[in-house]
């Protein structure tokens, strides 16, 4: 039985290899709502002091499906007065930094990673428009969830494995991004696992005696978002986007998504997802506002094999935002 396992483990690490290739990293519909996950220098950018709580289960039904939870903080230093203190300046602040703070657990199989991050970013004013710059560190712990481990395999080669992850590693990252605002139209890119970390997995085979070596790498991703913010009627807005992610190997994942706004309080949204092997995933999306509360939930269909066996993937957003009373932000559109 032991051996069973060691050999389904091997398996799956070999599987959890070849799939995040395009899924290194979770998969967010709701990326406009809570979008300082994807680019650190959006932290602070809309002058709101944001709490977000995201649950993202991908593939429901499937037991060991992708499962995402993050918890995020962002905030804006705003300007405040200096007080001079015999000839020291106490308290200066110039309005210009932002900062935010992560913390996540990403389930993939028997596969976890858990972690945090802490961002650091810097906006520049003009008067109708905003550039912005941020960097993030973090810190993750990938390691292997031993009560996944207990289907038994059957193998013609019997394996064994003595892994890295069996015990838990600690892996250091960083992250950094630029985001444009001009009134209703914003566009940013970034780039994370800047580090481009690697995990090696050993194994024995039993039949054919020797040691191999297979190395996993975290590939760079790359993010690109834009788009724009149109009212068209009275209490009527389209907001019209595109999210494209890629790494260097050139796995290619795009979402197009039109969202529809009703007294800036009330949102209905499609969006359309490709990756680079072909699957295509309808994403459609529905929220309201209640004075600082934010709530969104989103339910992805794929039309691939998997979703014959599955129930689709879900997604919900809490979010909980300060500072509508800052005028100086109030011509950004916020929602």
């Amino acid at each position: 039985m032991k051996r069973q396992r060691y050999g389904f483990i091997f398996l799956l690490l070999i599987f959890y290899s070849a799939i995040t290739n395009a899924q290194q990293l979770p998969l967010y519909s709701q990326y406009i709502l809570n979008n300082f996950l994807l680019n650190p220098a959006i932290a602070g950018s809309d002058g709101y002091t944001s709490f977000n709580i995201t649950s993202r289960k991908q593939w429901l039904g499937y037991a060991d499906g992708p499962t995402t939870y993050s918890a995020s903080y962002s905030a804006r230093l705003l300007k405040r007065k200096t007080n001079v203190v015999g000839k020291k300046l106490i308290g200066a602040r110039s309005g210009n930094v932002g900062i935010g703070a992560n913390i996540f657990s990403d389930r993939n199989g028997a596969l976890l990673r858990t972690g945090g991050a802490f961002t650091y970013a810097y906006h520049i004013h003009f008067k109708e428009g905003q550039l912005s710059f941020g960097l993030t560190g973090s810190l993750e712990q990938v390691g292997l969830d031993k009560s996944r481990l207990t289907q038994d395999f059957i193998s013609s080669e019997p394996t064994t494995i003595q892994s890295a992850l069996a015990t838990n590693v600690y892996i250091p990252d960083a992250a950094t991004g630029i985001y444009y605002i001009y009134r209703n139209f914003f566009t940013g890119l970034s780039v994370d696992q800047l580090f481009q970390s690697e995990l090696r997995t050993v194994y024995h085979n039993v039949v054919n005696p020797g040691t191999y070596l297979i190395d996993y790498q975290y590939l760079r991703q790359y993010y690109y978002m834009i788009g724009y913010n149109l009212p068209v009627a009275d209490n009527y807005s389209l907001e019209p986007s595109m999210f494209l992610r890629t790494n260097e190997k050139l796995n290619n994942l795009v979402d197009v998504t039109l969202k529809v706004i009703y007294k800036r309080s009330f949102w209905m949204s499609y969006g359309f997802r490709t990756d680079f092997i072909g699957d295509q995933t309808s994403i459609v999306s529905v929220g309201f506002r209640l004075d600082e509360f934010y709530f969104g939930y989103s339910f992805d269909y794929q039309s691939d094999a998997i979703s014959l066996s599955t129930y689709g993937t879900h997604e919900l957003v809490l979010a909980y935002k300060l500072g509508d009373s800052q005028r100086r932000y109030r011509w950004l559109d916020r929602f």
